[in-house]
């Protein structure tokens, strides 16, 4: 990841765990640990955002961030921690009083900008508005003060050009909202695709995004949609599959003249490489 990878050597008891290049020279000594007590395989490097990423102390097991050279910028004090986004990162802090930890932001620095007090992993921030879960289980956005901004949704995901995606209590049906919260149109058959740390997120790729057609979601993803929610790509009722786009094309299994195409689609629909070709 960003050009680095984690790195294991020694026997039981006597492991050391480190950063390599791609050439497999050790990089970053100064992040090396040797932990005394065994450990789960260590996960591959977070990626660099805005500059840092998160780095995890085997000795200690906690989190916290480092720069391009090596350098722990933020000490590891945390219990986990989300990406930096807009300049700041979602962090679980664990009191002093032993009772539960909490969730809160801080920027780049390490100072505390949002208090601790989420029991569910925030949204990283987009659009200077990250989404969390209340007391009550209900989700909304807040500003970069911590302050609620807009209405309680049962589900809700992060802005994305200046639209939201979220699940009004009652009927079942998704609805998009603007900045401004105003409930613009509602989306029948829609399952949000992607469920990450406590809340829901939709994927943009190249300005779109792979969705499923039913509730709840599964893997069948049959549906592609703009940021305002508008279907630009559908195989309804086809069990069809089609993936996020990326350069323009997306992998896609669908039913075309009653026979199962696999190949690449472009933004228009159209086949432009086929795999194989299966009838029913």
């Amino acid at each position: 990841v960003d050009g680095r990878a984690v790195a294991v050597s020694g026997t039981y008891g006597k492991k050391s765990i480190f950063f390599i290049d791609k050439t497999g020279k050790q990089i970053y000594s100064a992040l090396a640990r040797s932990p005394k007590t065994n450990f789960t395989n260590p996960a591959e490097p977070r990626p660099f955002a805005e500059g840092l990423a998160a780095y995890c102390d085997f000795i200690s097991g906690k989190w916290g961030f480092y720069d391009k050279e090596g350098k722990l910028v933020i000490p590891a004090v945390y219990d986990k921690v989300g990406n930096f986004s807009e300049g700041l990162a979602a962090v679980l802090v664990a009191p002093a009083n032993g009772t539960r930890s909490l969730w809160g932001f801080i920027d780049k620095t390490g100072k505390t900008v949002i208090e601790p007090q989420f029991t569910e992993r925030p949204s990283d921030f987009f659009e200077d508005l990250a989404v969390i879960v209340k007391q009550n289980g209900k989700y909304c956005a807040i500003d970069k003060t911590g302050n609620p901004v807009g209405g309680e949704y049962s589900a809700m995901t992060p802005f994305y050009q200046g639209y939201a995606f979220v699940r009004i209590p009652g009927p079942a049906a998704v609805t998009v909202v603007d900045k401004n919260f105003t409930e613009l149109k509602k989306l029948d058959r829609f399952a949000f695709s992607v469920q990450k740390d406590g809340y829901q997120q939709i994927r943009f790729f190249d300005g779109l995004a792979a969705v499923g057609n039913a509730n709840p979601a599964d893997e069948v993803q049959g549906r592609i949609i703009d940021p305002q929610g508008e279907t630009i790509i559908t195989q309804t009722g086809t069990n069809a599959q089609i993936g996020n786009f990326f350069d323009g094309l997306a992998y896609c299994r669908a039913m075309l003249e009653k026979e199962y195409y696999t190949g690449f689609i472009n933004k228009s629909g159209e086949y432009v490489y086929i795999i194989k070709k299966s009838g029913l």
